[in-house]
């Protein structure tokens, strides 16, 4: 989700694969993004219920947890 700052990461993860196979692992890995965004985009609201969980409590989590991490 966060392109300038997961882009340097995967260049260079991505500089020893030779460049004829470099757009064939770019494209597996955001057609592997995609496919986990549409399942969850699909049955996140199950997975909630069934975890007897709301969205507002998710939400805060999520809040809290990157504040604490940024605060370390």
């Amino acid at each position: 989700m966060d392109l300038s700052g997961t882009s340097p990461l995967f260049l260079s993860i991505l500089k020893t694969v030779s460049p004829e196979r470099r757009r064939t692992v770019l494209l597996r890995e955001i057609g592997f993004a995609y496919l986990v965004l549409i399942t969850f985009l699909l049955i996140g609201k199950y997975l909630l219920r069934f975890l007897s969980l709301e969205q507002q409590a998710v939400s805060i989590a999520g809040g809290i947890a990157c504040f604490s991490s940024r605060c370390e």
